[in-house]
């Protein structure tokens, strides 16, 4: 996309059709954080497209072929990860500051659990699932 184009989206994204800002049912664009995340997907799938994948995938995603889902995030964050607890929490490990240990019940593991998710979600972008 050239920088003309890009401007012109940036600029029709949030001045432009209201339609256009409710692409995303999980942010409210009428909020200037809104505003600023629409944004940043829209270079960030610019950057992703132009910069990052290789161009046949590049192409067949701007036709429609295949869609890469979470698109402005490619190469920028860890997307939809599934969380092995056997493995996790079969010896121990840090996390930011912090040393876990295994825990010794599930009460332990569930509070550990959601420190990790927490923590996680910091670094990712999209959801997180435990399949155990």
């Amino acid at each position: 996309m050239q920088q003309n184009n890009m401007t012109e989206t940036l600029y029709n994204l949030i001045f432009g059709n209201p339609d256009a800002r409710r692409e995303n049912a999980n942010v409210n664009a009428d909020t200037q954080n809104g505003a600023l995340f629409l944004l940043g997907t829209e270079a960030g799938k610019a950057l992703a497209l132009q910069k990052l994948l290789p161009a046949d995938i590049a192409d067949a995603h701007a036709s429609g072929d295949i869609h890469i889902h979470d698109l402005p995030f490619y190469g920028l964050s860890f997307n939809c990860i599934q969380h092995d607890l056997r493995k996790l929490f079969s010896k121990a490990f840090k996390i930011d500051t912090c040393s876990i240990r295994q825990p010794q019940s599930v009460e332990s593991m569930g509070a550990l659990l959601a420190f990790v998710l927490q923590t996680a979600q910091g670094e990712c972008f999209g959801g997180q699932g435990v399949p155990d």
